[in-house]
């Protein structure tokens, strides 16, 4: 998305992608709870999508608890309930499942390759950066935010990337997770039982490097992927079966 968040919108599944733009916009701060949304009309011609595009979309929004259309006085954003917000991520990784699942397999192939490298290279700063992280880790799963989980997941893996002393490995690593933000974002709130898991996970990769073993290291990131596709098709198994009880 361009720096103008109203910016029109490409012509394929217009309706799925208007209601990601708003939502997007919400989960953003963009439009906090309270804020009045630009009318139907003006929508749809900022969007460069047809009105009716717009109305279906406003409906799937509004049943999601993200908006609140309010007759004679306009569509509001809402502060979505906690079950809103489940509903919401499952069904963006629903639509999104076959692209995440190949921006991960990308992710792991590189992150192993960085693996490699940062056994050799890791230095005792980076070491306790990453000990830092994964104690912080676990303070947010133990609050249950989400938000913190995903911050401290993201610089973890690149310090990790980091410590490879290849550039190029850093930049592509961030770029793959700027990719899957959105898809941690997703699975740590449809399945808030798997953040304990996580953070056992990212312990583990942490033992290994102190260890300088790489491959207790192939294995801890190994399987920390395969935890994270698995996590990946239950959420989405769930948005499946909550679509068939609301069809």
């Amino acid at each position: 998305m361009g720096t103008d968040p109203w910016e029109p919108l490409s012509r394929y599944r217009l309706c799925d992608a208007a209601v990601d733009r708003i939502r997007q916009m919400i989960h953003s701060g963009q439009l906090k709870p309270g804020d009045r949304l630009p009318p139907e009309r003006d929508l749809a011609e900022r969007l460069g999508v047809a009105r009716s595009s717009i109305r279906e979309a406003l409906r799937i929004l509004e049943g999601m608890g993200l908006i609140e259309v309010r007759p004679g006085a306009g569509i509001f954003a809402r502060e979505p309930s906690e079950e809103a917000l489940k509903e919401v991520w499952a069904n963006w990784l629903r639509r999104q499942r076959e692209q995440v699942l190949d921006l991960l397999e990308a992710r792991e192939a590189l992150e192993l390759r960085a693996a490699m490298r940062a056994v050799e290279r890791v230095t005792p700063e980076e070491i306790e950066r990453l000990q830092a992280l994964v104690a912080e880790m676990e303070g947010y799963v133990a609050c249950g935010d989400v938000s913190g989980i995903v911050r401290c997941d993201r610089a973890f893996h690149d310090t990790l990337c980091r410590a490879s002393r290849n550039q190029f490995i850093a930049t592509l690593n961030a770029t793959l997770y700027d990719a899957l933000d959105e898809a941690r974002t997703s699975v740590f709130t449809v399945l808030p039982q798997v953040r304990t898991a996580l953070a056992q996970e990212h312990r583990a990769i942490l033992e290994a490097i102190q260890k300088r073993d790489f491959p207790a290291l192939q294995e801890a990131i190994a399987f920390h992927m395969e935890s994270f596709r698995r996590d990946i098709r239950k959420a989405v198994e769930i948005a499946q079966e909550k679509g068939a009880e609301n069809g």
